[in-house]
């Protein structure tokens, strides 16, 4: 995992920031996947490439959640598929996470998943 945050190069993957229009879109989406439990959902990070999207995301009452959402028709979808739910200890939650998403979703950009570096304290 240091190896891979150290040597990746993540140029091209943005990190959207609250109030930007595609981080709001993102936000809409995954409050109303599963309501009314996901109308909860907080944002820690974000990375995007393209039309892909990795959202981090913490709830009132759901486990926090990795969320891969992918643009289709001009709206951002989720890909149910693509959706890490739970904690990772003791694993380092990264390698786990990507390895996941990955099998899952083997269409995402690999330079998205490798830019992956969980932020929020669930993950860390």
């Amino acid at each position: 995992n240091q190896w891979l945050l150290h040597t990746q190069n993540c140029e091209g993957v943005s990190q959207p920031q609250a109030g930007q229009e595609n981080y709001q879109a993102i936000q809409k989406a995954i409050q109303s996947y599963s309501p009314p439990q996901s109308q909860s959902a907080q944002i820690a990070a974000m990375w995007t490439l393209s039309e892909w999207t990795l959202a981090e995301v913490e709830f009132d009452a759901l486990l926090p959640a990795v969320v891969t959402l992918q643009i289709n028709n001009n709206e951002q979808n989720i890909v149910p598929r693509g959706i890490w739910s739970g904690h990772t200890k003791p694993w380092i939650a990264a390698p786990l996470i990507r390895t996941y998403l990955k099998t899952q979703v083997p269409e995402i950009p690999s330079k998205l998943l490798n830019c992956f570096d969980p932020r929020s304290k669930s993950f860390n």
